[in-house]
């Protein structure tokens, strides 16, 4: 990237150079993110996404709006601040609370998005005990997955995914019971008939989880959605 910038004598503005974060907290809906850069005041901005993955991202955007704010005077610091805050990313590590539990749509479908969920998800809710729906496809790195994702006392339910690059549902579990042994896992029919049974299962304040492939969010929205309007 610097080498082409030279190229073309463009500017680079690198992140924790240029600018930065200079404190996140967690908050309800989202967290709040202090953002400093070399030459303006810091600015304090809300973000509905979790994870200090998207305290970065969020870092990165506000450089670019920053830099498009001295060419186009359309952008003022209000909309600026509300368009953050009005983001939305279905999909990441998006929580839900409805039915009387939590439930976190994510899509957490590579070894990186795993240790993603598993930072932001140990951030929000420490080492409480989920309920997983989860689908993994035959491509991808399924025990980096697994290891980040499933932990001790968390019980998994595994589908297909819509896609016949998915994995079958019983090798899953079986690797599941062999790389985390204190996890309970077995296979269900579809993501509708396994959120049905985790909804059975748990109870007020209880945590379940979808993820393993963007496959099968858009089931468990829709799943979510029929279920909250009933």
């Amino acid at each position: 990237i610097e080498e082409a910038a030279k190229e073309k004598h463009a500017r680079v503005y690198a992140f924790n150079k240029d600018f930065g974060i200079d404190s996140r907290s967690a908050v309800t809906g989202g967290q709040m993110i202090t953002v400093s850069t070399n030459d303006t005041a810091p600015a304090m901005l809300f973000t509905t996404m979790a994870g200090i993955h998207q305290s970065v991202n969020l870092a990165c955007a506000l450089m670019a709006v920053r830099l498009l704010m001295k060419e186009d005077t359309n952008i003022s610091e209000e909309t600026m601040r509300e368009g953050f805050a009005r983001t939305t990313w279905a999909g990441r590590f998006e929580v839900k609370r409805g039915l009387d539990r939590t439930f976190i749509f994510d899509g957490a479908h590579n070894a990186a998005g795993a240790e993603s969920f598993s930072m932001t998800y140990a951030e929000l809710f420490k080492d409480t005990p989920k309920t997983i729906v989860m689908a993994i496809l035959k491509d991808k790195n399924q025990d980096a997955i697994i290891r980040e994702v499933v932990k001790a006392g968390d019980t998994v339910l595994v589908v297909p995914a819509p896609t016949d690059r998915t994995e079958v549902p019983e090798v899953l579990v079986e690797k599941i019971r062999h790389i985390v042994p204190k996890a309970i896992a077995q296979t269900a029919d579809s993501v509708e008939d396994a959120l049905a049974l985790a909804y059975k299962h748990t109870k007020t304040g209880d945590i379940i989880t979808v993820c393993g492939s963007l496959y099968i969010l858009g089931d468990a929205r829709q799943w979510f959605n029929h279920e909250m309007s009933h």
